[in-house]
């Protein structure tokens, strides 16, 4: 049973590494377009850069949807072990499981909290991303790109928390 817990928080770290890479490079395309010096063809790299913010949101979707199977195979496990504290006749072995446990579910917490909050930040900084290519959709200038310019500052603060985020899921 307890396999089956770290099978599923392996995949949510797993995830949730992966969403952060999807995350960084919608970043690192935005930035691309909107750099002082680009050359090159903007509609290719704008194209590039939806791609990559498309990508990074199933990422997210991914994520969210390791999340729950998590949480039920955690519940399960702590409730089987709970159960089972009180079978224990050895009143020192029941007190080491019952550390264990409590040291367990500790970890897990720590672990999908982490998840949760990661998530959040992502799906928020994919949805500012997306407003940035839906604003230069329909107004792609020099105007607009400095504009977007502008935004670089603030979504790289929320990169950052993301980075955070994630390092807290797979510690």
């Amino acid at each position: 049973k307890v396999d089956d817990l770290l099978t599923r928080v392996e995949q949510v770290q797993i995830e949730a590494l992966v969403a952060r890479e999807k995350a960084s490079a919608a970043f690192d395309a935005l930035g691309a377009l909107v750099a002082p010096d680009f050359q090159g063809d903007q509609m290719l790299v704008y194209g590039e850069l939806v791609k990559k913010i498309d990508e990074s949101k199933a990422q997210a979707s991914k994520l969210a949807m390791s999340v729950d199977p998590m949480k039920r195979t955690a519940d399960i496990v702590f409730q089987s072990w709970t159960t089972d504290l009180e079978k224990f006749g050895n009143t020192n072995l029941r007190q080491q499981s019952q550390s264990r446990l409590a040291e367990t579910r500790s970890r897990y917490s720590a672990v999908h909290d982490a998840a949760v909050a990661a998530l959040v930040s992502i799906n928020a900084f994919n949805s500012d991303l997306g407003d940035q290519a839906l604003f230069l959709e329909h107004d792609f200038n020099v105007t607009a790109v400095t504009v977007i310019a502008a935004e670089i500052p603030a979504l790289t603060s929320q990169a950052r928390e993301i980075l955070r985020g994630v390092d807290q899921v797979i510690v």
